[in-house]
């Protein structure tokens, strides 16, 4: 039987075998983590999928305006081919990252 902590996202992305996990990495992840500012596109794609998706909180979070935010969100797009502007895409950019974060340990 499942327990409530078992259904959060962590929980169930944990339970990815490791090499379906590092084909998400691969695939998703790889052409942003070959840029030399891939921690701060790291910090802005978590920054925007946990402030519910909004310009205006996201840039607050990162204490940026709102204009370099969009900035960089249209270089995430350009870089990766994911538009953090659409629900899958975001999320599953999202999910790369957390499946990354379980497997190295790395935490923005």
């Amino acid at each position: 039987m499942l327990k409530e902590n078992d259904l959060d996202l962590k929980g169930l992305l944990s339970s990815i075998n490791s090499n379906v996990s590092d084909k998400i990495i691969l695939n998703v992840l790889h052409n942003l983590q070959s840029r030399p500012d891939w921690d701060k596109l790291l910090i802005t794609i978590c920054a925007w999928c946990e402030s519910g998706f909004s310009i205006v909180n996201t840039a607050k979070i990162l204490n940026i305006h709102k204009n370099t935010l969009l900035s960089r969100l249209t270089r995430i797009k350009r870089i990766s081919g994911f538009d953090l502007r659409i629900f899958k895409d975001s999320i599953t950019l999202y999910i790369a990252i957390v499946v990354n974060i379980l497997n190295k340990g790395f935490n923005p």
